[in-house]
């Protein structure tokens, strides 16, 4: 910004001067100003002291500041709602976004960096990671054939066939392919109601008791009731006797 010839002091002089009874012509004669700029200078100091002009000039910077900030917080508004479309949870996507609105909105460094979120330094990082492509495609090829091995797994058989690396990278390209594990289904089980299995036990006495066994209940049984025992030929001789002391 150019540097102003008169300081506000010095133009309060001259426009006292004027007030004094100096001419127009002579003042801008003598101090090597246009008439355009003296009469711009009195509509605008005209009548004050140089304590009033300081308060006026403090307060156009304050207002110029205060402009200046609610345009750049209503363009920071405009382009968080364009960037929040989607979560930048990564520095790989915060890096994106500020470069975005580096070239997009005209944003300088540390203005787009802060607004992300992220360090200037880490914007500036250029990775200088091996290409991993080969890597990539082959860990979903065996992924595919070995649906139950897991990322140590795949590593060995990586190490086997000359692929070298350490398992947090191997686990860093397992997680951006989406790859995990495929569960087994579980086991399928008959399906309705369970009913008893009945067995007769011969007990002590000869007699019969009926127990029920319910499937998967253990061991144990639930007698049901006592089955009657075969009547014998001493049992119908005692019965005759019996019937006999009645009468």
């Amino acid at each position: 910004m150019k540097k102003a010839r008169f300081t506000q002091d010095q133009i309060i002089g001259i426009l006292k001067e004027h007030q004094a009874g100096a001419t127009a012509a002579d003042l801008c004669r003598r101090h090597g100003i246009s008439d355009a700029t003296f009469y711009t200078w009195r509509s605008k100091y005209g009548g004050m002291e140089v304590s009033e002009a300081r308060r006026l000039k403090a307060l156009e910077e304050e207002n110029a500041k205060l402009k200046r900030l609610l345009a750049e917080s209503v363009m920071d508004v405009s382009t968080l709602k364009e960037l929040l479309a989607k979560k930048l949870v990564t520095p790989g996507l915060r890096r994106e976004a500020a470069t975005w609105a580096i070239t997009e909105r005209d944003y300088s460094q540390r203005r787009a960096c802060r607004l992300i979120g992220i360090d200037p330094k880490t914007w500036r990082y250029a990775s200088r990671r091996p290409a991993e492509e080969a890597a990539r495609m082959r860990l979903r090829e065996l992924a595919a054939e070995r649906r139950r091995f897991g990322y140590r797994r795949l590593q060995i058989l990586l190490d086997r066939e000359g692929v070298a690396m350490n398992h947090k990278e191997l686990f860093r390209l397992y997680r951006e392919k989406g790859l995990s594990v495929r569960k087994r289904g579980g086991r399928k089980r008959a399906t309705g109601t369970r009913s008893p299995i009945r067995t007769t036990v011969p007990g002590a006495d000869g007699g019969g008791r009926l127990h029920a066994r319910m499937p998967g209940a253990g061991s144990g049984y639930i007698v049901v009731r006592r089955t009657a025992r075969p009547r014998t030929r001493s049992d119908r001789g005692t019965s005759r006797l019996a019937a006999d002391d009645r009468q």
